[in-house]
């Protein structure tokens, strides 16, 4: 990754995304035609009154169970998609870091100079946080840090993450210091 242009690098962002598409696209086309056999009980929409072909209630509770297996199946493909991805993934969190040091931005209300690349064991962290699991960590070992990697890796299926903290001031201060490293691999915070 090292050897890549920032063009490129930056690139790895879409690359990762058409990927999980690929993964999930079979599963998604199954969702969206029953979703659209769901939707096309009732009345016309078109106005001229026709009614639609009627669901039975045990039609629709069966393709509301295949539903609910679909959804099943789209988060296992997609965990299992960004579990193959994450060594990738966290490598290009982890140049993004590289190649903004020395960059200064506003965060909590102070200009501050990017010095920080995560070490071995805050990736690791970031693995645990990514498997759904706690990660202690002190104050001043790098939490914030450690979430960079997980949070770019999750935000790539285009769902939305959360991440929580524990008061105002360290969510506004914590995305305006993080922030700028998702930007910089095309995410928006």
């Amino acid at each position: 990754l090292q050897d890549l242009d920032e063009q490129e690098l930056k690139g790895k962002t879409t690359e990762f995304k058409d990927r999980i598409h690929e993964a999930l696209s079979d599963i998604e086309s199954d969702i969206e035609e029953i979703n659209s056999q769901l939707a096309s009980t009732g009345v016309n929409p078109g106005g001229d009154g026709v009614p639609k072909k009627e669901l039975t209630l045990d039609d629709r509770m069966a393709l509301y169970e295949e539903l609910d297996a679909l959804e099943e199946e789209w988060h296992k493909v997609l965990q299992t998609t960004l579990d193959q991805m994450l060594p990738e993934v966290f490598a290009v969190a982890k140049e993004a870091c590289k190649r903004l040091v020395g960059t200064t931005w506003v965060a909590g209300g102070t200009e501050i100079e990017w010095n920080m690349v995560p070490f071995d064991v805050q990736l690791i962290g970031g693995v645990v946080l990514h498997k759904g699991r706690i990660a202690e960590m002190k104050t001043g070992e790098g939490k914030t840090l450690v979430a960079v990697a997980p949070v770019y890796l999750n935000a790539l299926a285009g769902r939305g993450v959360h991440l929580v903290t524990v008061n105002p001031y360290l969510a506004q201060r914590d995305s305006e210091w993080m922030g700028p490293v998702f930007e910089y691999l095309g995410l928006t915070v």
